[in-house]
């Protein structure tokens, strides 16, 4: 029955003939929450649109709006299409093709909330884009669809935990399902569980586990979770699934496995889901850019470097050209000095460069890819 109110608080009359549509009680003006006239009926006889309408034109009879109505009212009332040979038809108010859609039903639902529960109509318009900006992240993340409900579901509290269960009116031992000390909460499973902890330390990330404990509700956790640089953030939500995952496991009678098996699982699929984002939004090819010789007696100095993170190793090398675009010396260092450097017919003696743009008898230019 809550779902039929939330809709009741989206639909609107569209204006066809107007005989189905009363004048006073329906929502059928194009503005507010109620979609109703604010002009009072007072002793008005009329009751419903179409005898607002002029029969002999098949539009709106102007004389009859202004006597009629305010003039908020009536200047509505005048911008709304008349089509006589249609009936009036029900559509939903907060979509341009009048369509329903559960996403836009929510939202209206969760301003309505907002507004009921007393904080502030000035502040309501504000907080509800804050709330959907923050939703918006979660279902932007790098992440399978399952692992998205799931971190709704954890920020509206509805994660059937048995503390939650408890709360709810079940009679049930409330001890946590995997380490059956503590009652069994949101703050407990995720962060202050004895096995969890370990977990967190296998995957490096007890410095994010100590930031979330100390948040106050889960809905404030994620918000410090998506501020997290993006691999750190989709290895983090994928921890918290896996060990929903265990404790549900746990809870219908399986053994318990080891930290070591379970992060190394969390690890290869969060690999997983950050390449397969990486696939489905490659990013725009590089612009190549050709080589162009230097013009007069210049010489073209061009240089380029790498650096693996992972050896810690690096080199860099270069290429020193003509105007005809002919090398004349050429070179690299790696990380073990220098290795190779071969003088071309040129030579290079006569030719030390001073570090400003010319030699004691060429002038010179560098380039590189940056």
């Amino acid at each position: 029955m809550k779902g039929v109110h939330i809709l009741k608080e989206g639909i609107i009359w569209r204006v066809g003939n107007g005989e189905k549509i009363n004048i006073w009680t329906d929502p059928w003006i194009p503005r507010g929450t109620t979609r109703k006239v604010v002009t009072p009926k007072g002793q008005n006889l009329l009751r419903n649109v179409s005898e607002l309408i002029d029969p002999s034109t098949g539009s709106w009879d102007y004389e009859l709006l202004e006597q009629t109505f305010w003039g908020e009212d009536n200047e509505i009332i005048k911008s709304i299409p008349v089509h006589q040979d249609m009936d009036d038809v029900v559509a939903w108010h907060f979509d341009t093709r009048g369509i329903f859609s559960v996403r836009s039903a929510y939202k209206i639902h969760r301003v309505n909330s907002w507004m009921a529960s007393g904080r502030g109509a000035s502040s309501s318009h504000g907080r509800s884009d804050a709330e959907e900006g923050f939703w918006r992240k979660l279902w932007k993340l790098a992440c399978p669809g399952k692992i998205k409900h799931f971190l709704w579901r954890l920020g509206h509290n509805t994660l059937a935990m048995r503390t939650t269960l408890s709360r709810r009116g079940m009679d049930l031992d409330t001890r946590c399902v995997v380490c059956e000390r503590l009652d069994e909460d949101g703050g407990h499973l995720f962060c202050k569980c004895k096995y969890v902890k370990q977990l967190w330390q296998e995957l490096n990330l007890e410095h994010v586990r100590l930031q979330m404990a100390e948040r106050t509700s889960a809905k404030e956790m994620l918000r410090m979770i998506w501020e997290l640089e993006e691999k750190e953030c989709i290895l983090v939500v994928t921890t918290l699934w896996h060990w929903w995952l265990e404790r549900n496991r746990i809870r219908g009678g399986e053994k318990r496995r080891g930290v070591g098996g379970l992060a190394f699982e969390i690890r290869f699929h969060t690999e997983e889901y950050l390449k397969l984002a990486a696939s489905e939004n490659p990013k725009p090819p590089m612009t190549l850019r050709r080589w162009t010789k230097p013009g007069g007696e210049v010489l073209k100095i061009n240089s380029d470097g790498a650096f693996d993170p992972v050896t810690r190793s690096g080199g860099w090398g270069f290429v020193i050209r003509d105007s005809e675009g002919t090398a004349i010396l050429s070179g690299f260092r790696s990380r073990c000095g220098v290795t190779c450097i071969r003088c071309f017919p040129y030579g290079s003696a006569g030719m030390p460069c001073r570090g400003r743009g010319q030699s004691s008898k060429r002038s010179w230019n560098a380039e590189g890819d940056c």
